[in-house]
């Protein structure tokens, strides 16, 4: 507002007066408004647009001062500035005048160069005050209407100003008495408080430029989290001034899952946390955890992308949500949440990725939770829709119920998972209630864990190598090397006992290496004792973790031509579940191994993962026959045709097949009477340590009584024929073998 341009109510009973200061204060720039009386100005303030009022004293009827005080006293109305208009015998009645609310007064005669400097200083002051009172208002409208509350504080007086909002996400009615920041961290998490108190004074202290702070505020039977934002005034000196920000309640991001609307584990710890307490005042009180988690959910993500698998996720979520009854929740327990419909009253939760969380309240007997699991095992397995897909999956589930062996809800949620991962093991899609036994064996897996990374560090392995034998002949066709370990304490352990953890942690692949490695160092020092027998073919077996790093190709090449070694020396046995379930890496390892001159195996074939076509697209030299064909319940004619069948096709491919598991007379009688070419088991001989298999290829003819294959004698002598790089006199039979044997 310019002041020029300022309207001015004019009110005077004297017509003269009106008229001399209406024209004065036009030619001024000035609009002006007149009335004659109480009732004209009320009127005239009341219409609006008024900006400063020249009021005289001295009216009949109502007086001035009458007028000023129902000014100053009408609600809605703004304050307006007022300049009584007196003679210079009314002292007292201009005194009066400034005690009701006059803003400054003019004498009669009127000096209008004073009248007009006066009215110019209240219109320039009344604009700054209105302006500033605009702003005030919008600032509480803001303040009010947000959902974050407000908070300042005076740093020097310790002083502090709350908003509305800040008291109900503190939880703090109107009446409370709080204006201390003490008084505030008092109200927090003991676990909080110091981390929000150190926060707030190294942002005073000037070493962090923003105040920025999550805790816990303890609301009802409950907490709440809030986030604490601030940033200081500071004086020239740097010293803060006052500290302004705001609270934040963050408690849905922090215990609500985005994806699926379901709490999150941060809440589900906390309610079973809750109910752990509940237990301790009730100890008949029974409860459960199920952790549920969606079998090969990886499959969907990477065939049909992320997108499908979000999609997924959430169906599932509704499934088991809508299977979840009202006596399979804790909703009294969950009163003071408040922090969304699909939280409070649910106990299930979504802890991240495909696992969820269920905690079952009122537990009498272990069927009450195995029911429960039932019903949500039968949910996620119907067929789902996704993306014009119809996608079937599956869930696995481990149940753990409370009992008073329990001090920690965290060890009732370890022993559910430990069950889960049994259930897992047990073919998916089912459930297991925990046993003690199961941490039992969880705590030997750790332990050897522990155990075998120390054994890769330490150099604690040994290879054992076993003949893969040319049946008709006896001749040794070829090795495999097989890993012990030497255990410090518990001797030669088998592979049977650490390949999966070495699989799952990841070990596999040095492991893989070292064996490679020791390998091509054997056989380079079993070269150099007799030139004239040709280096054996050794096979290698090679895991699912190897092939996925990505390097396995150029890594082994490296560590063969290290050592010097020939690389149609080496023979790489692929498991035909590894080939079954892993194609990509493996088509693309097998061609690079290939295409380097490794020769190249399946084993394990034949035990129903895969077809017979599939050796028609791997560039593969030897096939294994799994050790299932050997088995005494497997009807003749069925193994014989099968075996059969397989033999055809690959001698057809130019594949050499061989029959792994030969452990009796009757099983060598089966393999010959099928014409299988190859036999490796313990009739023929068991795994040996390198110096005792160096006799079969450096000093001839081959007894297996001289050899303690993993530390034992064989007892069989399958003897003089088995002479590497020769031919036998005489074939390998089941009668010599009994013959031979003692």
């Amino acid at each position: 507002m310019n002041e020029s341009s300022a309207t001015l109510l004019v009110v005077d009973d004297e017509e003269f007066n009106r008229d001399l200061l209406d024209r004065r204060l036009t030619k001024a720039g000035f609009r002006v408004v007149l009335a004659a009386d109480a009732h004209e100005a009320l009127a005239a303030v009341a219409g609006g647009g008024i900006d400063l009022v020249l009021l005289d004293i001295m009216m009949p009827e109502v007086s001035g001062l009458d007028v000023l005080r129902q000014l100053r006293t009408a609600e809605g109305v703004a304050r307006l500035p007022v300049i009584m208009v007196t003679a210079k015998t009314q002292t007292e009645d201009i005194v009066e005048a400034l005690e009701v609310g006059a803003d400054d007064y003019v004498t009669k005669p009127v000096n209008f160069a004073v009248a007009l400097a006066r009215i110019r200083t209240h219109l320039a002051k009344h604009r700054v005050e209105r302006t500033l009172h605009e702003r005030e208002q919008r600032y509480a409208l803001a303040v009010d209407g947000a959902n974050d509350g407000v908070w300042d504080w005076h740093v020097e007086t310790g002083h502090m100003f709350f908003s509305r909002r800040w008291r109900d996400i503190m939880g703090l009615g109107p009446e409370a008495t709080i204006d201390r920041l003490e008084q505030w961290l008092k109200c927090l998490h003991h676990d909080d408080r110091v981390c929000v108190e150190r926060d707030f004074h190294d942002h005073v202290e000037g070493r962090c430029e923003r105040l920025e702070s999550e805790a816990r505020v303890r609301v009802g039977e409950g907490y709440r989290w809030v986030l604490i934002r601030g940033k200081a005034v500071r004086r020239p000196d740097g010293r803060a001034l006052r500290l302004a920000g705001s609270l934040t309640d963050v408690t849905e991001a922090k215990v609500v899952d985005a994806l699926t609307g379901l709490p999150n584990r941060t809440l589900f710890d906390d309610r079973l946390g809750r109910l752990f307490e509940h237990a301790r005042r009730v100890p008949a009180y029974g409860f459960a955890v199920l952790c549920l988690d969606l079998d090969r959910f990886k499959n969907v993500n990477d065939t049909l992308g992320h997108e499908a698998g979000d999609r997924l996720l959430v169906e599932a979520a509704d499934r088991l949500e809508r299977r979840l009854r009202a006596a399979d929740t804790i909703s009294r327990l969950d009163a003071a949440d408040e922090v969304g419909r699909r939280v409070t009253g649910h106990t299930l939760a979504r802890f991240g990725g495909d696992e969820f969380g269920v905690i079952l309240s009122g537990i009498r007997h272990p069927s009450d939770a195995t029911l429960v699991a039932e019903r949500l095992i039968h949910a996620v397995a119907e067929p789902m829709s996704i993306d014009g897909r119809v996608v079937f999956a599956s869930a696995s589930i481990g149940i753990a119920l409370s009992a008073s062996a329990y001090d920690r809800p965290g060890d009732l949620l370890r022993d559910a998972d430990t069950a889960l991962h049994r259930a897992k093991k047990a073919g998916r899609g089912q459930f297991e209630l925990f046993d003690p036994a199961m941490r039992a064996a969880v705590v030997r897996t750790l332990e050897l864990e522990a155990d075998l990374r120390r054994a890769v560090t330490d150099d604690e392995f040994v290879l054992y190598y076993q003949p893969i034998v040319e049946l008709s002949t006896g001749t040794v066709a070829a090795l495999e090397a097989l890993i012990r370990w030497r255990h410090p304490t518990r001797g030669l352990v088998l592979p049977a006992e650490f390949i999966t953890i070495a699989e799952d942690t990841g070990l596999i692949v040095p492991m893989g290496d070292w064996v490679l490695h020791e390998v091509c160092r054997q056989l380079c020092a079993w070269a150099p004792h007799d030139a004239s027998l040709a280096m054996p073919v050794v096979a290698v077996n090679v895991s699912r973790r190897q092939l996925q790093a990505g390097d396995f190709v150029p890594r082994a090449t490296s560590i063969v031509d290290g050592h010097g070694i020939a690389h149609d020396r080496i023979e790489f046995e692929l498991t035909e579940s590894v080939v079954v379930t892993d194609p990509e890496h493996v088509r693309a390892a097998a061609e690079g191994l290939k295409a380097a001159g490794f020769r190249i195996s399946i084993d394990d074939f034949g035990t129903g993962f895969s077809s017979l076509s599939m050796l028609q697209h791997l560039p593969v030299d030897r096939v294994k026959l799994d050790r299932s064909f050997l088995d005494e319940g497997a009807g003749d004619t069925e193994v014989r045709q099968v075996m059969e069948g397989i033999m055809l096709l690959a001698d057809h491919l130019g594949l050499e097949v061989v029959a792994e598991g030969i452990e009796t007379a009757r099983h060598l009688e089966r393999v010959q009477g099928m014409r299988c070419p190859f036999g490796q088991g313990f009739l023929l001989s068991r795994p040996a340590p390198p110096d005792v298999r160096a006799k079969v290829y450096l000093q001839g003819p081959w007894c297996e009584s001289s050899m303690a294959g993993d530390g034992r004698a064989a007892g069989v002598r399958v003897g003089a024929d088995l002479v590497p790089g020769q031919n036998a006199s005489s074939s390998l039979t089941a009668r010599n073998v009994v013959a031979k044997g003692s």
